[in-house]
Parts: structure tokens; sequence; C-alpha cells
């Protein structure tokens, strides 16, 4: 097996997990140390490269944006694009092949390096006093753009729908409630927050309207050659296309038989509106103790393709080669998810046999592998 199929596996087990927390509560008020500021952002690009330098400075600041776009679907992994590891990524896929050159139609593991580049969108349903986790973006790209929690007393006076061009947004930058999973180490860095919006004079809006794109996307489970495989899928559309919907569901309706192959869908990537059929319709579905034995089954059938199609003795040399010294080692498993005290001191071989053993004992053998593929950047 390949390592970049076992850092896949990871992210797409770490999205479905989730996704299951989308319908949790969050917190819709601002918090009483919200900071006066005149900062001033003018493109994703900056915000980003902003945050994820020195996410710390910024929380609970208020910031104003100018001349960004409104979007009802929100990046996957808000930040995800802008960190180097996708940079690197998006790279590679310079190279990618499609198989149908027309439409640009590429294969499902391509699909999955291009969602793993920042592409990839979502669109989130209203909690329950009827705020959205909403997005704005200065480049017309909603993977690209920036998550808004905005109060529906805003939308209605405003009117907002895709597309919808704004002068100008202030509101407070702070974290999200929910803590989400952090299995896969491309993500963990990258912060969970919004700009609050909750009155009507924090939005200045243009009349204009703009050519969004967004990327609806999934992840289908197929068989292949008697493997079980899964991938992201996602198209891109423009709302000036007045068939949206329909050509969505078209294109992922065609795209799970392409090949000979029968896929299926696991989520939705309109929550609110469900666009076409996947085994878990909402994600109140994966709390279930059927969704969850689904989910443990799944886990399992991945790590049983990383010990079967992984040489375990060339994982142990690698880790043993990279992690040299005990403490780097020991630091390295917690980062993992493994308690470093259970690793007797040894040689960096045997360490690195003790951890690949606790790693697949505890059922962590995907997170190694991932992490340690990102961090040694084999």
């Amino acid at each position: 097996m390949k390592i970049e199929e076992v850092v896949k596996n990871s992210s797409v087990l770490e999205s479905i997990e989730n996704y299951a927390l989308v319908s949790d509560n969050i917190e819709t008020e601002a918090t009483s140390e919200t900071e006066k500021t005149e900062i001033v952002f003018w493109n994703n690009d900056h915000f980003w490269d902003e945050i994820l330098f020195s996410n710390q400075i910024y929380w609970n600041k208020e910031i104003t944006f100018s001349d960004f776009t409104f979007s009802e679907w929100v990046p996957r992994v808000p930040g995800l694009g802008f960190t180097q590891e996708a940079r690197n990524i998006r790279r590679q896929l310079r190279f990618a092949e499609p198989i149908e050159r027309r439409n640009r139609l590429y294969r499902p593991s391509d699909k999955s390096r291009f969602v793993s580049s920042g592409i990839g969108s979502l669109k989130l349903p209203p909690d329950y006093l009827g705020y959205s986790i909403c997005a704005i973006t200065s480049n017309q790209q909603s993977c690209q753009g920036i998550p808004i929690l905005i109060n529906p007393e805003v939308i209605n006076f405003h009117k907002l729908s895709s597309g919808d061009k704004i002068d100008s947004v202030t509101g407070i930058w702070q974290k999200m409630s929910i803590e989400w999973v952090k299995h896969f180490a491309l993500t963990e860095k990258l912060p969970r927050g919004y700009l609050l919006i909750t009155h009507p004079d924090q939005i200045k809006k243009s009349g204009n309207k703009s050519d969004l794109i967004y990327d609806p996307c999934s992840i289908m489970e197929y068989t292949q050659d008697e493997i079980f495989k899964w991938d992201y899928v996602f198209c891109s559309i423009s709302i000036t296309d007045r068939k949206q919907t329909q050509n969505i569901k078209d294109f992922f309706d065609e795209y799970r038989i392409m090949g000979g192959v029968e896929g299926k869908y696991l989520i939705n990537p309109d929550i609110a509106e469900p666009i076409f059929e996947t085994v878990y319709v909402t994600p109140n579905d994966l709390k279930s103790n059927y969704a969850i034995a689904q989910m443990a089954l799944m886990k399992e059938r991945m790590v049983k393709r990383v010990i079967d199609g992984f040489e375990i003795d060339e994982l142990t040399k690698m880790i043993s080669n990279s992690y040299q010294d005990s403490n780097s080692l020991r630091i390295f498993a917690q980062k993992v998810g493994i308690a470093s005290k259970f690793i007797e001191e040894e040689s960096p071989l045997k360490m690195a046999i003790q951890l690949v053993y606790l790693a697949v004992q505890s059922n962590k053998i995907l997170e190694l592998i991932q992490r340690f593929t990102i961090e040694q950047r084999y």
C-alpha cells in the first residue's frame, strides 16, 4: 500500500467523524473580552497567512474584511488550501492526467488529492437559534473562504444569498465552541474559528453579484479488484448555472458507476437539503449504534489494508532512522496519541518496534503513518 493512501484514508475517517459533530450546538454569544481594533483584510491569502502564522493574537479581536463575496457554501476544511502541505500537493497535481480532457474528469485517487489540497465545500444547516455558518471569499472560490457565524436577522435584513458582493463586513474572530476530531496532521494546526456577525450594521452590501464557484464534496466507498477503497469526490459549479442542483446530482450519480464500479456515497454535501442519495443523510445518522458499528468496521478495513499492504519492518526502520534519540520518539508517540510511558528505553530500532506495536494494538496505525509521512516528508 502506498503511504499516500494511508494519509488519505486517515483524512477520510476524520472527515466522517467531524461530519457527525455538525449538528451539535455552537456558541453564538460574543466573548466579553472582545477587543476593538482597526485590522482590515482585503483578500483570503493575507488573512490565512496571518492566521496560520500567528493565530493566537487574533482571537476575540474585531476584524474588517473589505470587498468580499458571500457564500452559503463553506470550505470543507477552512484554511487547508493555504498550508504548505496543500501547496505541495497542488504542485504535484499539475502532472495529473484527466481521464476525460473535455470535462477535466479525474480518477477517484486524483479527486482525493485535489480535496487534500483544499478543494471542497459543504452547505450547513442553521443551528437551533437560526444562526448559520457561511463564508466570505475575496476570489469567488468558496473553498478558499473564511467562515462566518451569522445571525438570521442579518441574512434576512440584507437578503443575503451566495454570490452577493459585500463592500465590508466587520465581526469578532472567535473560537468555535465545538472541539473537532483531529486525527489528521494536516489539519490539527488549523484554527477552528469564525467571524461572529450579530447585527445588520456589521455588513455593507454592494448590490452587485459575483460569479461564485463552489465545490460540493462527498466520500465514495467502493470496491476495486476486491479491495475496499474510499475516495473524496467533488464537482465544481457556478451559482450562475440555472440547473445547479440537478447538475450536481447528475455528476455524482454518474461518477459513482464510472469504470464499472458500484460506489456509494457516505455523506451529503448539502446537509440542510440533501442533493443525492447517501448512506448517512444527516450528521445525526452517524450517532446511532448501527452507524458507530459501521464506522468501526470501516476503520478496521483501513487498518487491515495497512497491515496487509505495508511492510511493517520497513516502517519501524524508517521511524528509528528519523527519531534517533528517545526524547524525540516519545514526543512523536504523544502526537500520535500513544502514551510514551509504555515505551521502554532501548536502542532507536527497539523503541520504534515498541511504538509500532502499540499503534497496532491501540488501533492508531493510520494516525502513526500519516503523521510520520507529513513530519518527515516521505
